[in-house]
């Protein structure tokens, strides 16, 4: 298997519970390709303005900011497609309190044929079981990709995510 550089994110202690307000994320095409928005599934918050970007430049990267929902925080899911018919899912979970709920996130690469058939339930699902960390790759989509969850200051999680190709 491909060795792959990873851009990690560290995750800075909480001493005491304040309130998420939002998710800032950080998306890093690693590919030779532009990547292009396919959907979004939303649970609770919502985009800052203008939103998901219809693309993301090959070698390039955006930050989004996510504001959180009143009771739930910032949960949602999104979809990018790429090269070799690829589609990259990344999904996020950060509740008002992480301390009983920790923050979570799910990364998914497979062809898009695969991803297409991914409903909210299919997403959450995952999202469920996941950790601060994800990563996945596909043989078929010749595809890879990483993502962190962590709390940098204590009212703002940051997820940062990498999608690539094999090599």
């Amino acid at each position: 298997m491909a060795t792959q550089k990873v851009q990690k994110f560290t995750v800075s202690d909480k001493n005491s519970f304040q309130p998420q307000y939002g998710v800032a994320l950080t998306l890093n095409n690693k590919t030779s390709s532009d990547l292009t928005f396919d959907r979004c599934f939303t649970w609770s918050g919502t985009p800052t303005d203008p939103g998901f970007p219809g693309s993301i430049a090959a070698d390039g990267s955006v930050q989004i900011d996510y504001l959180r929902g009143i009771d739930d925080g910032s949960i949602a899911a999104i979809v990018y497609t790429g090269p070799n018919e690829s589609a990259y899912v990344l999904a996020w979970d950060a509740p008002v309190d992480s301390t009983p709920t920790p923050n979570r996130v799910y990364v998914n690469c497979a062809p898009k044929s695969v991803i297409d058939k991914y409903t909210f339930e299919t997403i959450h699902e995952y999202l469920e079981v996941s950790g601060q960390h994800s990563e996945a790759s596909d043989i078929l989509s010749r595809t890879i990709a990483y993502a962190d969850i962590c709390d940098t200051t204590p009212n703002i999680a940051t997820v940062g995510a990498n999608f690539d190709l094999l090599t």
